[in-house]
């Protein structure tokens, strides 16, 4: 699917992301050179660990490709010095799921994948990327979330 430009604040970005998760099919971007580290650190939280390639002056003398996990992606960029030219992201398609219910939500099936989202974003955010990983409703992993967000506080006291 092709998504165009991906807007360039970080939070219009991620939220534009986060509305593309659980969209079935591999999803194309065009990103700038000086914004393609910010872009990639953001595909990389949003869509988790999914495979990625980068796309340098398709079709041109100096045509370049870059694979790998988003995450990995996202640390090479920022490493390296912005890149020239056209860029095209592609991301992988979502792994298929067979759906998270209500009742493997509360037995803890999802708690792994919310504590790793909770530790780097706030509640909302994280149950909005968890939701979307899982293709799980979003009311239950909230309260789940909350739960697990209250424990951790209490731990650390």
């Amino acid at each position: 699917m092709f998504a165009g430009f991906p807007p360039p604040k970080s939070k219009a970005r991620r939220d534009d992301f986060a509305a593309l998760a659980a969209v079935p099919a591999s999803l194309v971007f065009f990103e700038s050179g000086p914004r393609l580290a910010e872009s990639l650190a953001d595909m990389a939280a949003v869509f988790c660990g999914r495979e990625a390639v980068i796309g340098r002056e398709l079709t041109k003398m100096f045509e370049e490709f870059r694979r790998g996990a988003l995450p990995d992606l996202a640390k090479a960029a920022a490493l390296a010095e912005p890149p020239k030219g056209e860029i095209v992201v592609v991301v992988a398609a979502p792994a298929p799921q067979a759906g998270v219910t209500e009742s493997d939500i509360e037995a803890g099936r999802a708690d792994t994948e919310l504590r790793r989202a909770l530790a780097r974003l706030p509640v909302r955010e994280a149950v909005q990327e968890v939701a979307a990983v899982l293709a799980a409703p979003r009311r239950p992993l909230y309260q789940r979330a909350l739960f697990l967000k209250g424990q951790s506080s209490k731990g650390e006291a």
